[in-house]
């Protein structure tokens, strides 16, 4: 046995060898045969989902796709007319500036930077003499200008159509500001530069401005309905106020008991002389009013233009 072992070894060994293999691959075929019906299963169970989704008795007809595109064409309709009316409402700030400076929008495009300059200053000088007309202190006389005012800076051409409508917006806001006849104006920044802002979903552009101004609360009111009737549309963002009683700053030397006083129309008059009225009259009846209070108040404030929808 052991000679025929040794005789035939070689033969043995292949035969090892051959069976190992043969193991193997039917290890393999085994594992690929389940590979396959698993991968068949999944098949079959999408060919059924389908098979479902075709049978579903309530797949969508040709009725309901139609009715589908007219919903959403009364949908585009909609919201055209919303935008239209908006910019009725609210007209564009490059139009109403190019009628306030004498000239058309299309001279607007093809106006000189030097000439532009010379308008600029202008403008940011008569709203200057307003502010001062008013009793309004103004710390930022450029009003967000200063570079142009200066005449560090001649702008670039693509940039005076932009400065155009930059300057409407701060003459609105002016406006605004004078006629809530506030006491005083400490901060009157913009954002981002002369160029509106795209919003992410590109259905309209934006510019935003820092304001910071101290008034008493008829005045901080008035400003703040007045912001809402403005010609051009503001977003009211981060408001914050401060209150700060004057009662008690007020000397009693200019305390009269004596004079007649009417208080019904101190919104009519600017802050200064509000208090000045206020100082003629009793202690105890200047405390009640609360227009002896000073206000700050720190708003962000976005102007905001609707694209017009493409036909």
């Amino acid at each position: 046995m052991i000679s025929f072992i040794k005789n035939n070894i070689l033969l043995l060994a292949v035969g090892l060898v051959t069976f190992g293999i043969t193991t193997l691959f039917i290890v393999l075929l085994v594992g690929t045969q389940t590979k396959l019906d698993n991968l068949r299963d999944e098949i079959n169970t999408v060919k059924n989902k389908k098979e479902n989704i075709r049978d579903f008795k309530y797949s969508l007809k040709r009725e309901t796709m139609e009715q589908t595109g007219r919903n959403r064409d009364i949908a585009r309709e909609k919201y055209v007319s919303l935008i239209n009316e908006i910019h009725t409402i609210y007209p564009s700030p490059i139009s109403i500036m190019s009628q306030k400076l004498g000239i058309t929008e299309e001279e607007v495009k093809t106006m000189k930077n030097v000439n532009l300059v010379r308008r600029l200053n202008s403008q940011i000088a008569a709203l200057n003499q307003r502010y001062e007309a008013a009793g309004i202190s103004l710390v930022d006389k450029g009003l967000t200008f200063n570079d142009y005012v200066n005449g560090d800076i001649l702008p670039k051409e693509e940039e005076i159509p932009q400065i155009v409508q930059q300057l409407a917006i701060v003459d609105e806001l002016s406006d605004v500001l004078i006629t809530s006849r506030l006491k005083e104006v400490k901060q009157f920044e913009r954002n981002d530069g002369i160029a509106l802002k795209e919003y992410k979903s590109h259905k309209y552009q934006y510019s935003q401005y820092e304001l910071e101004i101290v008034g008493d609360y008829v005045t901080i009111q008035n400003f703040l309905n007045n912001i809402n009737k403005a010609r051009f549309l503001f977003i009211t963002r981060n408001l914050v106020i401060f209150t700060e009683d004057l009662a008690e700053k007020l000397t009693s030397d200019k305390i009269t008991d004596n004079k007649a006083i009417d208080v019904k129309d101190l919104s009519e008059l600017n802050y200064e002389e509000r208090k000045s009225i206020m100082n003629l009259l009793p202690k105890g009846d200047r405390v009640v009013f609360p227009q002896l209070s000073q206000v700050t108040l720190k708003v962000t404030l976005d102007y905001v233009f609707f694209d017009k929808p493409k036909e």
